[in-house]
C-alpha cells in the first residue's frame, strides 16, 4: 500500500513526516512507482532552488526565484510531473537546512499542493496518486511563507 493508504483511515493525507532518514528501503516498501528524493541543505537562495527543480524535474523556470510572483508558473511545470504514476517526493534536510532551505522546501511542498488542486479541479484523467514526506520533521503543520504577509498551512502526518 501506499502512505496514504497506512495511515489509520485518513486515505486523503498527502503530507508526512517522519523523526528520522527514511532508508532506501522505506521509500521502496511505500508502494510508490516513482521516487524523487530532494535535500534542501544546499538551498541557499531561492534562484538556486529553481535550478536544482527545472534540473530535476525536466522543466525550464525562465531564471525566475522561487517567490510568490512565479508560484503559477511553477504550478503549471509540476502538472506533467504529477501525472502519470504515482510519486513519492521524500525532503530531505529540514531539521539542518538554513532558514532559505526550509523555505524553499516549504513553498516546492505548497507549489505540488495547489498544482495536484488544479489538475484535479479540471478532471486531469492522467493525475497521480502524489505524496510528499518531511525527513526529520516532526511538526503537525507546515507554514509556508511567500512573503508580503503571504502564509498557507498544509497539516502534516506522521508516517511512523
Amino acid at each position: 500500500p501506499g502512505l496514504a493508504e497506512c495511515v489509520d483511515g485518513q486515505d486523503d493525507s498527502w503530507l508526512f513526516c517522519c523523526p528520522n532518514t527514511l532508508t532506501t528501503a522505506n521509500i521502496y516498501d511505500s508502494g510508490f512507482c516513482r521516487a524523487m528524493v530532494l535535500n534542501c541543505t544546499d538551498w541557499t537562495d531561492f534562484g538556486m532552488v529553481m535550478e536544482d527543480l527545472s534540473w530535476r524535474c525536466g522543466f525550464d523556470h525562465g531564471g525566475e526565484p522561487l517567490e510568490y510572483g512565479s508560484r503559477e508558473a511553477v504550478m503549471r511545470m509540476l502538472t506533467p510531473i504529477l501525472c502519470g504514476s504515482d510519486l513519492l517526493v521524500v525532503i530531505q534536510g529540514m531539521e539542518t537546512a538554513r532558514h532559505v532551505g526550509r523555505c524553499c522546501a516549504s513553498r516546492f511542498v505548497d507549489c505540488i499542493s495547489a498544482s495536484w488542486n488544479a489538475a484535479d479541479g479540471e478532471t486531469n484523467p492522467e493525475l497521480a496518486g502524489v505524496s510528499v514526506v518531511l525527513e526529520c520533521w516532526e511538526g503537525d503543520t507546515l507554514t509556508v511563507d511567500w512573503g508580503n504577509s503571504i502564509q498557507m498551512e498544509h497539516p502534516v502526518v506522521p508516517y511512523f
